[in-house]
């Protein structure tokens, strides 16, 4: 368990650094919590079968998951 937490915390730390570089300032809060959420639904999975898949799949699979997870989340924004 402490490896999984130093993990995902290296992750949102860095995701988060880029993001605050990246992001206009008034979408960054937003964008922070999002990251965190996406963060916290695909990196236990990932941990969990990183060691099966390798780390390019797992990468890639986190990436279409996040982006797919984003873009449902923003299309029901709009819709709402």
């Amino acid at each position: 368990m402490p490896l999984f937490l130093a993990a995902f915390a290296a992750t949102v730390a860095i995701e988060l650094a880029v993001l605050v570089l990246l992001a206009p300032k008034h979408d960054r809060a937003r964008l922070a919590l999002s990251a965190l959420a996406l963060n916290a639904i695909t990196h236990p999975l990932a941990f969990a079968h990183a060691h099966e898949l390798g780390w390019a799949p797992t990468e890639a699979l986190v990436v279409t998951a996040e982006t797919v997870l984003l873009a449902l989340a923003l299309a029901a924004q709009r819709v709402v």
